[in-house]
């Protein structure tokens, strides 16, 4: 994106740091007013910049502000079209490269002195719009490239938009409705120059309102959304105002006596305010009634706003233990984002259990699955009550890749003696509430909780030596290093071993482990960082170290606070690779091999697949219900409350994508899989 200084005329141009913050060190010259420079990155209200062309007065490059006290100090401006730079060159006699882009022609003759001037963004987009006036029909849409096809290789497709790199889907929607407005054929009936770039407009669009070609092309063109400062981190307004509402939904209908179908619990906060996003779709096509329910009022005035629909029934604040009961009781299922559990999680359950309520909960907190489950589990037996933990990304997608080996071996008659399963993510960060979550968990608790089993699942023998040991090592599967992965979803598949063992047992012998995978690396090379990494991934080993490192970190700006998250390019930038690897439990151990794939994007998104999965867990459950059948009660995992009820199914539609293949994997597969910057299908 082009931006030119319209500040610091009265003090000779714009002040340039030499790194983003307010204190970086300032460079010895100023940026000039009526300088156009290029975007390299941009982290809040700060511009890192590059200058087009050599021999520009002031930096060739830095960070400057866009705005001072309300008032701009940089505008976007978009280029002249590109026959406007053609006819430059010709007229002057300047010889250009065909393959030249735009901004190269722009460049190219400022250099040889040749005056041409941008238009602010404004102007230039107002330019494109529809004017009755016969005799500019040639001249409609002209800065657009002059092609007649979109193809990203040829024309950039935010330089085409006139928008930056990291703008979000609603943007890219909004202005491509803008845009194409001046060029849609209803508006130019027989003019075959506007048709032609009406398509190009449409294509452009459809290209990067697709994550994975949007994140190829990014990854190409260094655009990618950096991970590793505070520019990802966004509040909860950031958020709710990137999210655009379905269109065609309606105000809310009055409140109904029976239940809503489904209430979304904790609708305030980053998951559950994408569940009202995602319910809402599902909603508009008739599938089932919602209510939200959360402590903040204006928010939960806001999501009404923005998301209620004729399926909606209604808000429910809630701020103290009657409220919560009674929100809890308007509902037939119950899906609770609220975090962390241990603050809130068991008035939760107990709530649902007294009320008859089912319950979905995506927690990643091991003690507080524990304690619901120690306390809860006969009586909600009893009230016919199923209560699901654990469905949420970190374990759901793991729980149901095992599951599927088991039943792959199970059909050739086979138990199976042991699952690894390799994980491997691009663009995953973690909220500020997620961080929170294993504050008030030690692993000197867990270890006297029963750990390696703390969810049950401990096989006849006892606790093996191997069910403890997880250490760095030389991976069978990928000769790489493999070091120990995630805890939670380990604890979650071994109690899901144990509660299977009355329906579809696993095996005697069952081992399940999780790892990540280290690229180019002797056990003696791994460092703080590497375990640093596997500790943030986990979503708990960060915390571990107790809740007072976690508030010195936030103060320090190096973790995000609670409730603030991910903006949505970073969320849809991101897309996860699994590879499960089965041996059956006998002589010749026979092997198999799982890869899931999901995103980049959607359900790639920790947080909208999160709230994807506990929707449509909740949706299958009301489908069974509906239809006659009862449910599994009591507590319980992914697996066992769902996998009888063809939930797999489900799984693949919604776009996590599981293929499996005879034997183990190769090596080469697992390097090109732990290297890809797009997620690998397959092994061709």
């Amino acid at each position: 994106m082009l931006w030119q200084v319209v500040g610091g005329a009265a003090t000779g141009g714009l002040r340039v740091r030499q790194g983003a913050p307010l204190c970086a060190p300032e460079a010895a010259e100023r940026l000039p007013t009526g300088t156009l420079v290029r975007e390299l990155q941009r982290e809040g209200q700060r511009l890192h910049f590059a200058c087009l062309g050599d021999g520009v007065p002031g930096p060739a490059e830095g960070w400057v502000s866009l705005s001072l006290r309300g008032r701009p100090l940089l505008q976007p401006v978009a280029l002249p079209s590109r026959a406007t730079l053609q006819a430059a060159c010709e007229d002057n006699g300047i010889q250009a490269l065909a393959r030249a882009t735009d901004i190269e022609l722009f460049v190219l003759l400022r250099e040889m002195g040749v005056e041409v001037s941008c238009l602010p963004l404004e102007d230039a987009l107002d330019s494109t719009r529809t004017d009755s006036a016969p005799q500019e029909t040639e001249e409609r849409g002209a800065w657009l490239a002059e092609v007649q096809e979109f193809d990203a290789y040829v024309t950039d497709p935010y330089r085409l938009f006139g928008i930056p790199y990291d703008a979000t889907d609603k943007t890219i929607k909004s202005t491509y409705r803008k845009l194409s407005l001046k060029l849609h054929p209803d508006r130019c009936p027989g003019d075959a120059a506007a048709a032609a770039k009406f398509r190009q407009l449409t294509a452009a669009k459809d290209f990067l309102l697709d994550p994975y070609q949007r994140r190829a092309f990014n990854e190409v063109h260094g655009f990618l959304t950096p991970t590793v400062n505070v520019a990802w981190w966004s509040d909860w307004d950031e958020v709710f105002a990137e999210l655009e509402a379905e269109i065609g939904t309606r105000p809310p209908r009055a409140l109904h006596a029976e239940k809503a179908d489904v209430l979304l619990l904790g609708a305030t906060g980053l998951t559950g305010t994408l569940a009202c996003m995602v319910m809402s779709r599902q909603a508009a096509v008739g599938r089932r009634s919602w209510a939200i329910a959360g402590r903040d009022g204006r928010k939960l005035l806001l999501l009404q706003q923005k998301f209620a629909n004729e399926a909606f029934r209604g808000a429910y604040r809630v701020e103290t233990t009657e409220e919560l009961e009674e929100a809890i009781a308007s509902a037939r299922v119950v899906l609770d984002f609220t975090g962390p559990s241990h603050d809130l999680g068991s008035k939760v359950a107990q709530a649902c259990v007294a009320a008859k309520t089912h319950l979905i909960d995506n927690t990643g907190d091991i003690m507080f699955s524990k304690l619901v489950k120690e306390t809860l589990d006969q009586e909600a037996k009893a009230a016919g009550v199923a209560l699901l933990l654990h469905a949420g990304y970190v374990s759901m997608p793991t729980d149901f890749g095992v599951w599927r080996l088991v039943q792959e071996f199970r059909g050739k008659g086979m138990a199976t003696r042991k699952v690894d399963v390799y994980t491997y993510t691009q663009g995953f960060v973690m909220s500020g509430t997620s961080l929170l979550t294993g504050t008030k968990t030690t692993i000197k608790e867990l270890n006297a909780n029963g750990a390696p089993f703390v969810l049950g699942g401990v096989r006849p023998e006892g606790v093996r030596t191997e069910d403890r040991t997880d250490v760095p090592h030389k991976d069978e599967n990928s000769t790489m290093i493999a070091y120990p992965g995630l805890n939670v979803e380990r604890q979650v598949v071994r109690g899901t071993c144990g509660l299977m063992d009355e329906i579809e047992p696993y095996g005697p012998n069952f081992l399940f482990k999780d790892w990540f995978l280290v690229v180019d690396k002797r056990p003696e090379e791994m460092t703080k960082q590497e375990s640093a990494q596997a500790s943030r991934l986990s979503g708990i080993g960060m915390s571990l170290a107790g809740g007072g490192v976690h508030s010195m970190m936030v103060e320090q700006k190096k973790i995000p606070p609670p409730g603030w998250g991910p903006k949505e390019r970073i969320r849809q930038e991101t897309f996860v690779t699994k590879v499960f690897v089965g041996t059956a439990d006998t002589d010749e151990q026979e092997k198999l091999h799982l890869v899931m794939n999901a995103g980049p994007g959607n359900v790639g998104d920790r947080y909208e697949g999160t709230a994807t999965m506990m929707i449509e867990a909740a949706f299958c459950w009301l489908d069974q219900l509906d239809s006659g059948g009862d449910l599994r009660g009591g507590w319980g995992t992914p697996v066992y409350h769902l996998s009888h009820l063809d939930f797999w199914k489900r799984l693949e539609h919604l776009g996590f994508a599981y293929r499996l293949f005879p034997g183990a994997p190769s090596s080469d597969f697992m390097h090109r899989v732990f290297s890809a910057t797009l997620p690998l299908a397959d092994e061709s």
